[in-house]
């Protein structure tokens, strides 16, 4: 019954994309003709094409809502596949687990990966520290279990984490058919390699298992008790549904991984997201790999705001690396089915929103607005919030715009803004105090961090470099973007706030008050009981504006 029923049940469908792409098709195919009839006749040729970025930056904001919402209904159904082996142990392989850190050393995390119920595995601390007493309690942690730990070190810490890797492989891989990798902060259960192993008997294309991952309930700053549900909703609504329907990706941390496959693509690349770029390299080969959501591992969110936007840099400039570099490859690739190279597009381009969001900004909120003679509408996110003209007083002056948007558009739009907090409504509508807390944390971050992560698409692009070591010269160029980036994020907010104020165009306020609230988050910090209570505001504001429009409409 084995493998072939596996085979069976774990065969990739398009089903989730179609339903994707098809309702997507009709969101357009409604609104846009509707949109482009508010063309005045005779307009200049570059409002037109404003006009157009306008519609086209419309679309794949829709796009994107759709994906959220429809991969996380798919994820409600998908489990993993089981395998039955009638309780004998497939294999007896080898295993390396390694341990990547740096200057983070964690002694439960490194007990969790020596505390398995399987026996043919070694544990190697791949220590690339910097800091004496961190080196000093590794050495000693290692002296106390010798037995079973190992220590790699190297003289030269380049490759970033990739380079970790691959240097102690370099020296391990002939010795073990299988490798873990896990990060500093991440927590194991005993059934991790036990639970992972045999997924890969089902066949040779299977070139590794992810574990699933939690945020960790230990964790006692108020930041990552805050937001760290965000990891949970990820894994949550996001990967079940991948195992038939998408790309699964290897995360970089809590998986298991096949060594010869490590080998064949000469091992992981040379950037910050080693992780994405090696599923995608081996998928090419042929490869694939497996979700499986009941061996549960747990990670820590970032402790402090500070950590969080460094994290979203991160990943925002490796993720542009990867979509330049690698990804033009896996497109023209014939092992990889359609869906899942679109899977993959999107879930990268969920980092990289930003620029075309402060694009649609400059376009819907200052350029539309000031060339009314030429267009005529005025959505939800570049619309003035009406009131009833009886309910003004006299000395108020009166907004400039009639609500010439229709019903639909109100609600496609109200969907769109809130597509990636909906999950959480859904998960916490039992606890509707924390649903509120978490939906406004977690608008706010967003918010806050546009403009950074719009800076650093910039950066790669201009630079080629996804990350500037704080080292030398090159620490000057990350102090001289760091300040850019601070100092472009006021010259923004205010600006939303000139706007806001010349076109009465309130629902610009969440936006740069975000923005500028941020250099407040980085001074007085997360446990500021008044900073506290002024993040919840942006999401405050956005939601009065929708509930009051829904009442004036009613």
């Amino acid at each position: 019954m084995g493998k072939q029923t596996f085979n069976k049940r774990f065969k990739k469908d398009n089903l989730m994309f179609m339903a994707i792409m098809g309702l997507w098709l009709l969101i357009v195919l409604y609104f846009d003709p509707k949109i482009f009839t508010n063309i005045n006749e005779q307009v200049p040729i570059l409002t037109y094409v404003l006009i157009l970025c306008f519609v086209l930056l419309l679309n794949i904001f829709w796009l994107y809502a759709v994906y959220h919402l429809t991969i996380s209904l798919f994820s409600v159904f998908c489990k993993s596949p089981e395998i039955i082996n009638n309780g004998k142990r497939s294999t007896n392989a080898r295993i390396a687990l390694l341990y990547t850190t740096k200057n983070d050393f964690s002694k439960n995390a490194v007990l969790s990966c020596l505390d398995q119920d399987y026996d043919e595995f070694d544990v190697y601390i791949l220590d690339d520290s910097t800091d004496a007493d961190q080196i000093n309690h590794i050495d000693q942690f290692v002296l106390q279990r010798s037995e079973r730990v190992f220590l790699v070190r190297r003289n030269i810490k380049e490759g970033f984490k990739a380079g970790n890797l691959n240097n102690a492989l370099n020296m391990l891989s002939n010795n073990y058919e299988y490798f873990a990798v896990t990060d500093a902060d991440g927590i194991l259960p005993r059934n991790f390699l036990s639970g992972l192993l045999p997924y890969f008997s089902i066949d040779k294309s299977v070139g590794f298992v992810q574990a699933n991952q939690r945020s960790n309930p230990r964790q006692t700053n108020k930041f990552s008790r805050d937001l760290s549900l965000n990891t949970d909703l990820h894994w949550k609504c996001y990967l079940p549904a991948k195992n038939y329907f998408g790309f699964v990706m290897f995360y970089g941390h809590g998986a298991l991984i096949r060594t010869s496959v490590w080998k064949e693509v000469g091992g992981f690349p040379d950037t910050i997201t080693e992780d994405l770029a090696f599923s995608s390299i081996i998928r090419e080969k042929g490869y694939k790999g497996i979700f499986v959501d009941n061996v549960i591992c747990y990670e820590e969110f970032p402790e402090n705001y500070l950590k969080y936007r460094k994290r979203n840099e991160r990943w925002v400039k490796g993720t542009t690396e990867y979509l330049t570099k690698w990804f033009p490859s896996l497109c023209l690739s014939g092992k990889v089915a359609w869906f899942e190279k679109l899977d993959i597009l999107i879930s990268a381009g969920v980092l990289l929103m930003a620029a075309p969001f402060i694009l649609f900004l400059f376009i819907a909120a200052i350029i539309i607005p000031l060339s009314t003679d030429n267009f005529g509408l005025h959505i939800p996110l570049a619309n003035n919030f009406i009131l009833p003209s009886y309910s003004i007083p006299s000395h108020i002056p009166i907004l400039k715009y009639e609500l010439d948007w229709t019903k639909g558009l109100f609600l496609i739009m109200s969907v769109t803004a809130f597509a990636q907090i909906i999950p959480a409504v859904y998960y916490l509508a039992s606890n509707p105090g924390k649903m509120f807390r978490y939906c406004a944390q977690f608008t706010f971050v967003c918010l806050s961090t546009i403009v950074d992560s719009a800076v650093g698409i910039l950066s790669f692009m201009l630079t080629r470099k996804s990350y500037f070591p704080v080292t030398g010269s090159t620490d000057i160029l990350m102090k001289i973007e760091n300040g850019a980036t601070n100092l472009l994020e006021i010259v923004f907010a205010l600006l939303l706030c000139i706007v806001m104020i010349k076109t009465s165009n309130i629902w610009l306020f969440g936006i740069s008050f975000s923005l500028l609230l941020d250099s407040l988050v980085y001074r007085y910090r997360w446990d500021s009981r008044v900073v506290y209570l002024l993040v919840h505001v942006p999401f405050s504001i956005l939601l009065i504006l929708i509930l009051c429009s829904i009442f004036f409409w009613l």
